[in-house]
């Protein structure tokens, strides 16, 4: 079931030269390189040539809102190319990822149509909201639009099916965690059904070196993990915080607030970007949730050992030591890791910033202007009330 959604993705993902072609990794070949290559070579040329058009818009930004937006096209280039290069020279840990992942138990269900369901409709949505975006940038700036912002729209859905490749795996690897926390809960129910004297002579902790091996496993596969999806995620959070900073500054000028559908396609674009970072770090967050929970378990283990069982007690304390080392860690390219605390630290980062956006935006000084000549006229009008 979770293959089958693997193989769509790759499936698309090798269309677009970012993935291996199959979850059955092979060594590149010669004609798979020069492929890379060529992407590369349009991918540069089609970003600098847009970059070439937009430069006059470029211009009129201050200094603040130009630095800004040189930060999102860089981001989103350096993006599209770190992942074009990993589709070649990752392959070797996408091999590994994959083995381990097949390898370790987890809960088979039985539908495998409603993950590729919702691959579908995720797929329907991103592609409904770049239309909506496209058609009300069209109507102001007409065909120009495409000339300057044409190559985003294969770099954008690269983004999202990573994105979304990024939430495919964690998914494994909660799902699998869940399964070892299970595993260990119901044989401690088990155990509640022994008589507590009576458990040296009918209980062994036998069971836990299959727990063991799998932790290992997916510890393995967690290091895998981040060196695959560490660099595109960080250069991710970066384009997608910047522009989500950049359409909440534009929801505070006068001609997008006259315009009902710039702000509706702002906040389109914004709620995609969100969505498209906070879903994996939550998805990460639950991973490390679950394997939290395995650790939790083990310590209430201890509970019904008593002090003359020697080889159980030692067999435990060896466990609770496997299942701390081998706790699983995601980062970003090492920088940082990714836990839930990383939305706030950027909602925090993404509000200061923005203040001080706001008090540099010059459509405000026209806001205070209007708003004083209003008070003005107020006040005459107070005063010829009052004379009469």
């Amino acid at each position: 079931m979770e293959f089958t959604l693997l193989k769509l993705v790759f499936t698309i993902g090798n269309i677009l030269t970012v993935t291996p072609s199959s979850i059955d990794i092979e060594p590149s070949q010669t004609k798979t390189k020069i492929r890379v290559f060529a992407m590369l070579a349009f991918y540069t040329a089609a970003v600098f040539t847009s970059f070439y058009f937009r430069t006059p818009s470029y211009m009129q930004y201050i200094h603040i809102k130009l630095a800004i937006k040189v930060m999102v096209d860089s981001s989103l280039f350096l993006f599209t190319i770190t992942t074009v290069i990993f589709s070649v020279t990752k392959r070797p840990q996408w091999f590994f990822l994959i083995r381990n992942l097949r390898l370790t138990q987890y809960e088979k269900k039985s539908s495998p149509k409603l993950p590729v369901l919702g691959f579908l409709v995720c797929n329907a949505l991103f592609w409904a909201i770049i239309i909506f975006m496209s058609y009300v940038f069209t109507r102001i700036k007409f065909w120009s639009f495409y000339r300057s912002y044409g190559i985003e729209y294969p770099q954008l859905y690269i983004q999202f099916l990573m994105s979304y490749l990024f939430c495919a795996v964690t998914a494994m690897l909660k799902c699998r965690y869940y399964y070892l926390h299970k595993v260990l809960s119901r044989q401690i129910s088990l155990i509640r059904k022994e008589n507590r004297h009576s458990l040296k002579k009918t209980f062994s902790l036998i069971f836990l070196d299959r727990i063991k091996y799998d932790l290992n496993i997916l510890k393995e596969a967690t290091d895998y993990f981040n060196s695959i999806f560490g660099w595109p995620f960080l250069l991710t959070l970066i384009f997608s915080s910047l522009q989500v900073l950049s359409y909440l500054d534009s929801l505070f000028s006068i001609s997008s607030r006259k315009k009902p559908l710039n702000v509706l396609s702002n906040v389109l674009m914004t709620l995609l970007l969100v969505f498209e970072v906070a879903v994996p770090i939550w998805m990460c967050d639950l991973v490390l949730c679950h394997a939290e929970h395995i650790l939790t378990t083990a310590f209430h283990l201890q509970r019904y050992l008593t002090h003359d069982m020697y080889k159980e007690n030692e067999e435990l304390a060896n466990f609770i030591k496997v299942v701390k080392d081998n706790f699983p860690k995601f980062s970003l390219a090492r920088f940082c890791v990714i836990d839930r605390s990383i939305l706030y630290k950027i909602f925090e980062t993404l509000s200061t910033v923005l203040i001080i956006l706001i008090q540099f935006n010059p459509n405000l000084d026209k806001v205070s202007g209007l708003n004083e000549q209003y008070f003005n006229r107020c006040r005459c009008f107070d005063d010829n009330v009052t004379s009469v």
